[in-house]
């Protein structure tokens, strides 16, 4: 058996002894990269995009036929 940890610092090193895993990781940092690509996207400061500009774009070119 092993030893059970009598200190603060010896339970913290041996809970934070192992990595991450592999998918975690690659996870973490898509959701980080997903999200800064959705406000580029989708946020009228950053982008330009909003709803009220694509109904006026698709107005115009209903009314342009």
């Amino acid at each position: 058996m092993s030893e059970i940890p009598d200190t603060a610092e010896a339970m913290e090193n041996e809970e934070t002894a192992h990595r991450l895993p592999l998918g975690w990781l690659v996870l973490f940092f898509g959701l980080i990269a997903w999200g800064v690509v959705y406000l580029w996207l989708y946020t009228p400061a950053l982008g330009g995009w909003s709803q009220a500009g694509a109904y006026e774009k698709a107005a115009q070119a209903q009314q342009a036929q």
